[in-house]
């Protein structure tokens, strides 16, 4: 780790130091002149003047972008579905607006434009302690030369980094309430208070003995299938006092550097003013030597012959001071007799003029580094009318656009990581979550579970973990923004349009950030033409229908569950009356059979014993079918009279079939008489 910290400071030693400078000019003062200037103008006591021309340009672009934020987008890919991309783009903005991430993005935002470099980072932390749930937060990181990242990484969020160190210098005090009295003793008997010293930039930072520094090593493993573990170690150099296991793949720290390119095989990033600096420089030398000529300017002093002001002197001492009509002076007369002239004003002219010119010189080329001109920054040019003025605005933002587009890409990365993280930290247990629209309205959404969608009256699920979603940036003005552009527009059609506010006074309203704009809004909406109130009336019918539509569904399964249970009950009570019927059957075939056949032999009295026995079995099944159809009760009326129609049709089909057998017996019995009478003729003589 100490060797890591060692190579990657030293590769980074050239941009880190270009990037320093860039902070002591934007912060203005001294910080603007070169060390051995500074120190050679003190010692000769001459001027030292400062005229920030950098930190309007400055405020000038950072605030730009903090009017025009990237917000993060969330789109389904692969099994996602929209709903859920609109419930993670709702999540990500409620995780936004609890840990304020604007301290966040502005931090960076100002470390990007005013040096090059600029970093957040994600954490977690717990809402009730230890026993509450867990959230996710995008915490600023203030002194961007905290971070040192892994040299060999290339990718412009360095997401291919293997390691990250996040540093922060503790005193000794600090440091021992932090981790405790013996692990502050163990870094004494290890590092030495002497030159023996083998990691000074741990122990004793810049010479100071209590100074130490301690960072967070964030560094890259992996398993035999190539699965990344990211393991977050807080150590001061000797021990490590915390391991905790990051729950994503990626390194949580995400930079946002200003241009960059490559010089000398190394990646460099580039500020706003690191080409303005020397017109800089310039401009506070010109500055500070005509405010030195001006001071160096004698009083125009009045020269004469010695004795010409005797006995007026007092009056032309104060000539500057008192103004008089006139001033005498004694006449005196040079070695030849001759009568020497008045007193005469000497006047001494300094190059200010030429020092302005240099100046003037100098401010253009300031603007010029930066390709900020008077148009962007609001002062007086010589564009006259609003479209140049616009055009020229333009100009300066697309020579600065690579500022935007860089925030854009690096809030891009964090939409990515919010992504995988977010089905992790909300689990896959049913449950709510909070989420937050646009207009910062918060509603609580069931996740894991299926609900009913308001708007669409459809069944939704938001199972976390299922399905793939991408993450894309919107650049334009904030909603606050938009709703302020959009609140001048119909205030000025308002005082052109007398009609504006009986139609659309609550548009008006809603647009207005204002005390009570919301409840003036209604109180419009309910004014409105009963032709403009149809719309509404729809809406609300609709709502209506849906949830009427919901009710009769909810009905409807309640419905088929009963219907279900009674089919269960009549199946029951039927396989009991199909193995009764089933039994009257088989009695009834085997009187049918005995009936017949005593019909077939004619022997009378065996088909009045069958008849007999049938009529006690029809009797028997009577009876045992009156008590079924008793037993089964109203909710099995349908299936006791199919069964009593099937009693019906097989008595009615074996009465049938004793007709038809008796029939066939009586023709029988006919062709036999006929027979023996004829017989009988035929034996006669």
């Amino acid at each position: 780790m100490r060797d890591r910290y060692v190579y990657a400071m030293a590769q980074d030693f050239e941009d880190r130091a270009d990037a320093e400078s860039d902070v002591m000019f934007a912060a203005g003062g001294e910080g603007q002149w070169t060390p051995a200037v500074l120190a050679a103008r003190k010692l000769a006591k001459r001027p030292i003047l400062t005229e920030d021309r950098l930190t309007p340009s400055i405020a000038q672009v950072v605030n730009d972008g903090r009017q025009n934020k990237p917000s993060i987008q969330v789109t389904p890919k692969d099994e996602g579905t929209k709903e859920t991309a609109d419930y993670f783009q709702g999540r990500i903005r409620q995780i936004e607006y609890e840990c304020d991430s604007d301290i966040a993005y502005d931090t960076a935002r100002e470390g990007q434009v005013s040096c090059g470099r600029g970093f957040y980072r994600l954490t977690t932390r717990y809402i009730r302690g230890h026993k509450g749930p867990m959230e996710l937060v995008i915490e600023a990181i203030e002194n961007q030369f905290s971070v040192l990242f892994d040299p060999s990484a290339r990718k412009y969020d360095r997401s291919d980094a293997e390691y990250c160190f996040v540093l922060r210098l503790m005193t000794r005090d600090e440091h021992k309430r932090a981790f405790g009295e013996d692990t502050t003793a163990n870094m004494r008997s290890f590092y030495s208070d002497d030159s023996n010293n083998p990691a000074p930039e741990w122990m004793g930072v810049g010479g100071d003995m209590a100074q130490i520094l301690v960072a967070d090593y964030y560094v890259k493993t992996y398993d035999d299938d190539g699965e990344c573990t990211v393991t977050i170690y807080v150590t001061d150099g000797v021990e490590n006092h915390d391991e905790t296991e990051w729950i994503g793949t990626q390194i949580p720290v995400f930079p946002q550097w200003g241009r960059t390119i490559i010089k000398e095989g190394k990646k460099r990033t580039y500020s706003l003013i690191r080409g303005a600096k020397d017109p800089q420089k310039l401009v506070n030398l010109y500055v500070s030597n005509i405010a030195e000529q001006i001071a160096q300017m004698p009083k125009t002093p009045y020269i004469g012959a010695e004795g010409q002001f005797l006995n007026r002197e007092d009056e032309w001492e104060g000539v500057n001071d008192d103004p008089r009509a006139y001033i005498q002076y004694k006449i005196v007369k040079d070695s030849g007799g001759n009568s020497i002239g008045p007193p005469v004003r000497v006047v001494n002219e300094p190059p200010i003029q030429a020092l302005v010119t240099g100046y003037l010189q100098a401010i253009d080329a300031v603007k010029a580094a930066m390709g900020i001109f008077n148009d962007a920054l609001g002062a007086q040019s010589n564009a006259d009318s609003g479209i140049a003025i616009d055009s020229r605005k333009k100009e300066s933002d697309v020579t600065n656009f690579h500022f935007s587009d860089n925030e854009a890409r690096t809030r891009k990365a964090l939409g990515r990581a919010l992504l995988e993280l977010i089905p992790i930290v909300d689990g896959t247990a049913p449950g709510e979550r909070t989420t937050r629209s646009e207009d910062g309205k918060t509603k609580t959404v069931k996740i894991n579970a299926p609900f009913m969608d308001e708007k669409t009256g459809k069944m939704v699920i938001h199972a976390m973990g299922k399905g793939d979603y991408e993450c894309a940036i919107s650049t334009g003005p904030s909603y606050t923004s938009q709703r302020d552009q959009a609140f001048q527009i119909y205030a000025n059609i308002a005082q052109k349009d007398k009609n504006f506010m009986s139609v659309a006074g609550d548009l008006l309203f809603k647009a207005m950030d204002a005390p009570f704009a919301d409840q003036i809004a209604e109180r419009y909406q309910k004014m409105l033409p009963p032709a403009l109130q149809d719309d509404k009336n729809e809406n609300g019918q609709k709502q209506a229908q849906q949830a009427q539509q919901q009710l009769q569904a909810m009905s409807q399964q309640h419905a088929a569950m009963v219907d279900q249970l009674h089919k269960m009950a009549q199946i029951i009570e039927t396989e009991k009356q199909a193995n009764d019927t089933k039994l009257q059957i088989a009695a009834m075939n085997a009187w049918v059979q005995i009936r017949v056949a005593g019909i077939k032999a004619g022997n009378a009295v065996d088909i009045a014993d069958a008849d007999r026995e049938g009529a006690r079995l029809e009797a028997m099944f009577d009876r045992s079918h009156e008590a079924a159809l008793a037993a089964v009760g109203a909710s099995q009326d349908v299936a006791a009279q199919q069964a009593d129609q099937q009693h019906q049709q097989q008595m009615q089909a074996s009465g049938q079939d004793a007709a038809a057998a008796q029939q066939q017996s009586a023709q029988d019995a006919s062709a036999a008489q006929a027979q023996q009478a004829q017989q009988q003729q035929a034996t006669q003589p």
